[in-house]
């Protein structure tokens, strides 16, 4: 296998080279909506508000979409981590992937589509792997960043929910791109999920009239049974097993001829980011993309390897990633190779990533 200190992970072709590292404190998503004035269904909602915003003073609308009503029977988000009623006859569709790219795990992502008439609603919800911390308004202004043209909420929720919303004062048709509603969701075991509701042009142009229907899906959020996994001892594939700490969390994301593991490192929602990744698979590709490309030695897989180390910086002024990578053929496995990446804001924090690394080996039994 050829290291290579030019080659780039985002790439065309198979396996790892569709697999990054997410930043998942900065979701490809604008701030354009905030829910208000919540009325409970069968137990009182409450919103206070810094500001009004445009949710504040709807009624009724929402184009073809605002009479439908709500089903009676929960649609299940992030695969028992929440719960929500959707309007009768949403959908849930998978969210979209390349041909030999992994999809996004229903752990990871869950989707709902309303459809009826020319409108359409997206409701997208995201386990961020993240904590609350003591002031969840203050670690959402963190993670999002501070704009004038918002209204941050405080939002209480039954089941030991709490959420904190945001919403762009005034919003039209041409903002359609973002979402129409936020809910940054707190669970009572400490971590963040986020709810946003996107509207397609033709119910964005009764933006305010959809405020309704936002609310009356909103109010009906409630957590499911389902925890995060617990540190300790995982088995991934293979008999590879790795110990994860405590302030960890692992995500299984399968690809057609591939399994990726992401292992994320539990901060404060707007903290920095670190992420650990382990693909397996016939297809690896390096993620090096940054001129100062150095190799070192270290371990994988109780053997002394190259390791690649560099630093990126999207743009001007965002925060400088820290980035190692390695990769080595797995033991009885003809053709496959284990390949680890990491990535952390914080260098102290990158080592203790590859410290995880290096409880990675074969169980007992293993081929």
């Amino acid at each position: 296998m050829t290291r290579s200190s030019s080659s780039v992970a985002s790439g065309p072709g198979r396996g790892d080279a569709n697999v990054r590292p997410t930043p998942r404190p900065r979701l490809a998503l604008l701030v354009l909506a905030l829910l208000a004035s919540l009325v409970g269904c069968g137990s009182a909602v409450a919103v206070t508000e810094e500001r009004p915003s445009l949710l504040t003073r709807a009624e009724g609308g929402c184009g073809s979409l605002g009479d439908i009503p709500l089903g009676t029977r929960p649609t299940d988000l992030l695969d028992g981590r929440l719960s929500m009623l959707a309007p009768d006859g949403a959908t849930t569709p998978a969210s979209a992937h390349g041909v030999v790219a992994a999809p996004e795990p229903a752990r990871s992502q869950s989707r709902v589509l309303v459809r009826r008439g020319g409108g359409a609603l997206m409701v997208v919800a995201t386990e961020l792997f993240r904590r609350p911390g003591p002031d969840l308004a203050g670690a959402v202004r963190a993670w999002l960043g501070e704009d004038d043209q918002v209204a941050v909420g405080q939002l209480a929720l039954p089941g030991g929910l709490r959420a904190v919303t945001v919403a762009r004062r005034e919003w039209g048709a041409d903002d359609a791109a973002g979402p129409a509603l936020r809910v940054v969701v707190a669970r009572a075991d400490d971590t963040v999920q986020h709810v946003g509701f996107f509207l397609n042009g033709a119910a964005a142009a009764d933006a305010e009239g959809c405020g309704a229907l936002l609310r009356r899906m909103a109010e009906t959020l409630r957590p499911g049974p389902r925890a995060l996994e617990p540190p300790g001892t995982r088995e991934l594939v293979h008999g590879l097993l790795i110990d994860v700490p405590p302030d960890y969390a692992l995500l299984v994301q399968q690809g057609p001829d591939f399994d990726v593991f992401r292992i994320y490192r539990l901060v404060v929602l707007g903290g920095p980011h670190a992420e650990l990744g382990v693909y397996v698979g016939a297809h690896p590709s390096s993620h090096a993309q940054a001129a100062d490309v150095r190799e070192v030695r270290g371990a994988l897989l109780g053997q002394s390897v190259p390791w690649l180390v560099w630093s990126t910086s999207a743009r001007p002024g965002d925060p400088t990633l820290h980035h190692a990578e390695a990769l080595e053929p797995l033991p009885g496995e003809s053709g496959s190779w284990v390949h680890v990446f990491a990535v952390a804001e914080d260098p102290a924090i990158l080592d203790e990533l590859v410290s995880i690394v290096a409880t990675l080996r074969l169980g007992e039994g293993a081929p």
